[in-house]
């Protein structure tokens, strides 16, 4: 709408003219009939307007242009309001920036507590682990050092048995050597008797069965006692058979 032509209201206009001046939903097909007619007769405008032309008069122009008036009061108040919550919202939406800048901060050092967190557990993980796997090696170490312990008492077991069976090999060669000699002694002079050679076997077979018995764990004299028994058992069975037939 082209007001340049027209004078404001401080140099006064008739109360005609207000309506155009409104931009109110309710004024605009007024309007845009003023327009239309105001294109139509452009040559003839400005001498309407002149003769319409009086001087100002506040209250007159208030008392006529009342409706068109009281819309744009309404427009400005709403006007004002919406730019009233333009800022308010404008507010808001800077301190909800301020706001996600500081949860986004506070998100970022979550993550990184996670990240620390997750690494600590790991951390936790592997020291229980090996804290498991040291407990597994003490009970381990403790076995083997009661087997090293028994294996101690049993050497020195063998230490004693191996001393005792020394002594007594060296014992019997002593004794075999002077039975060699007494042997050869005898043979030069006199054949040795039945008795000395039954003592001398009787040695000899002692002594391998202690050798056997002591040194070597072979149970001969159980294994003789074994046979001896069954031996008179079963010679007891047949003199049992004799006497029964």
């Amino acid at each position: 709408m082209n007001t340049r032509s027209f004078p404001s209201f401080e140099t006064g206009l008739l109360p005609s003219i207000v309506p155009s001046l409104s931009a109110t939903p309710a004024s605009k097909k007024r309007g845009a009939e003023d327009s239309a007619s105001s294109s139509a007769s452009s040559n003839e405008s400005h001498t309407d307007i002149s003769k319409n032309l009086v001087p100002w008069v506040p209250n007159k122009c208030r008392a006529v242009a009342g409706p068109q008036q009281k819309e744009i009061d309404r427009e400005r108040s709403t006007r004002r309001r919406l730019e009233e919550r333009l800022t308010l919202l404008e507010r808001q939406r800077n301190s909800m920036s301020i706001e996600n800048g500081r949860l986004r901060a506070l998100d970022v050092a979550r993550r990184r507590d996670l990240g620390e967190l997750s690494r600590l557990l790991d951390y936790q993980n592997n020291v229980n682990s090996k804290e498991t796997e040291r407990q597994e090696l003490l009970i381990a170490l403790r076995k083997a050092q009661q087997k090293i312990s028994s294996m101690e008492e049993s050497l020195e077991q063998w230490k004693g048995l191996v001393e005792v069976c020394n002594s007594t090999i060296a014992e019997l060669i002593q004794l075999w050597e002077k039975l060699a000699m007494q042997v050869l002694n005898n043979s030069s002079k006199r054949k040795p008797t039945t008795l000395e050679e039954a003592r001398w076997w009787i040695g000899l077979v002692l002594s391998v069965l202690f050798v056997l018995e002591n040194v070597l764990e072979i149970p001969v004299l159980s294994w003789f006692r074994h046979w001896t028994g069954r031996m008179v058992d079963q010679m007891s069975m047949d003199v049992a058979d004799v006497n029964l037939q």
